[in-house]
């Protein structure tokens, strides 16, 4: 189960082909990896871990035969997208760019809210402010969404959409 906004924004896809849906899925799927691989190699040189780097590009080949890509990528999952929006929230927390950690903590909230743990870097390393600022401007982002997606989808349907999703989310691990 996904929150509300996410669902909804899904619903263009339903009217696709499935075939054109296992394709455009593919490509976004080695996008993701390639994308995914050269901003940990980013974040490695960002963070002077050259020994990181060095075994990023031993590992490439690995890459290819990695198991989840590969189950992922047969069940139409999201978790390499997601891996991918987690590896850019990381980078934007390093970087101290609140609009960007702003931004992925928003998306990633509509679809794995547990993914943002990146967000709690800034605490780690004693940047408070920072941390706060997320997180204000992570709730600003999430409500203004769901209101968006409240008004599209009628306040009685959408509002009964989050409850229910709301209700889910702690009983997701059981």
């Amino acid at each position: 189960q996904y929150s509300p906004a996410y669902a909804l924004l899904l619903i263009p896809l339903l009217s696709i082909h499935p075939t054109v849906i296992v394709i455009l899925d593919t490509l976004l799927h080695i996008a993701a990896y390639a994308a995914m691989y050269f901003t940990w190699r980013r974040i490695f040189k960002r963070i002077s871990l050259p020994r990181g780097e060095e075994m990023l590009a031993w590992t490439l080949p690995l890459w290819l035969v990695f198991e989840p890509f590969w189950s992922d990528l047969s069940y139409l999952n999201i978790y390499i997208l997601v891996a991918l929006l987690a590896t850019w929230l990381t980078e934007a927390v390093l970087r101290e760019d609140l609009a960007g950690a702003v931004l992925w903590t928003v998306v990633l909230l509509q679809v794995k809210p547990f993914w943002v743990f990146a967000v709690g870097v800034p605490l780690l390393l004693g940047n408070r402010k920072f941390f706060w600022k997320i997180l204000a401007g992570a709730v600003l982002g999430y409500l203004a969404i769901a209101g968006i997606t409240v008004l599209a989808a009628g306040p009685g349907y959408g509002l009964r959409q989050y409850a229910e999703y709301f209700r889910f989310l702690p009983e997701m691990s059981a």
